[in-house]
């Protein structure tokens, strides 16, 4: 599905599990955690936007992001998106 994200900015970091340099996102992709907003996550049956918090960073660093997050989708309400009719 595609997803539009804005996501905060990591240090380097050393572990990168194959992501590029200063990658993060809510579910610690690239080895660190990072509020992440998804605008976005849609298809042709249901459009989704869901906010990931996470606790207060230590020394600039996120020790946990809440992974499943706060998502409203167009799913839970009938007819509002998609093919229609």
């Amino acid at each position: 599905s595609p997803a539009l994200d804005m996501l905060g900015k990591p240090h380097a970091g050393s572990d990168r599990e194959g992501q590029p340099p200063y990658y993060c996102d809510a579910n610690k992709v690239g080895g660190q955690w990072c509020p992440e907003v998804d605008i976005m996550e849609a298809n042709t049956h249901a459009f989704q936007a869901t906010l990931h918090k996470c606790d207060k960073p230590t020394n600039g660093h996120y020790e946990y992001c809440d992974r499943s997050g706060c998502a409203e989708n167009t799913r839970d309400i009938p007819r509002s998106y998609g093919h229609g009719e």
